[in-house]
């Protein structure tokens, strides 16, 4: 909670600066952070993918703590779906076939320090491993369409997503 109440405490941040602020730390959280031991055989502790839609980009994270969230560049989107059995477990299930091919996703990104956003119509994919931050990115319609090598990442990015808008259904349909 305390995390929470620092970002959102001040009501004097505009969305995007909220943004900017929980999408750096995303992308510079430490394994140790998260209370979680550096595995050699699972390397791969957070997966982020953006995708840029028109002025605006879609942040999607999936952290080996079981966090999960969705936010977006223009503010909203949902923090702490992770709280969610399902969306921990479908969190989880995707970093472990992540870390399954840990060496051929890691063979096809390349590390960096900076951290760019995607224009419209690209997704970028950084993966948070004891070795540094990776990064790849894409056409979106390559990854739609099978044609790149982090589609099947893709593909299980929006299977986590959509068990978070099952958990955000659930909450807020009216009983």
């Amino acid at each position: 909670m305390g995390l929470l109440k620092k970002l959102f405490g001040r009501s004097s941040k505009s969305p995007e600066e909220l943004y900017s602020r929980i999408r750096s730390m995303a992308l510079n959280v430490r394994i140790e952070e998260l209370g979680l031991t550096p595995d050699p055989k699972a390397p791969v502790y957070g997966v982020i993918m953006e995708t840029g839609m028109g002025d605006a980009v879609a942040t999607f994270l999936c952290m080996g703590d079981g966090t999960v969230s969705l936010y977006f560049s223009t503010g909203g989107g949902i923090i702490g779906a992770g709280q969610h059995a399902d969306v921990r477990s479908a969190c989880l299930e995707m970093l472990g076939i992540v870390n399954e091919f840990a060496e051929d996703f890691l063979r096809a990104s390349y590390p960096v320090s900076d951290f760019p956003m995607p224009e419209d119509g690209e997704v970028f994919f950084y993966l948070l491993t004891i070795h540094g931050v990776y990064h790849q990115r894409a056409k979106e319609i390559e990854l739609k369409e099978r044609r790149h090598p982090f589609a099947a990442l893709f593909n299980n990015c929006h299977v986590v997503m959509s068990e978070v808008r099952y958990a955000h259904q659930r909450m807020t349909r009216p009983n």
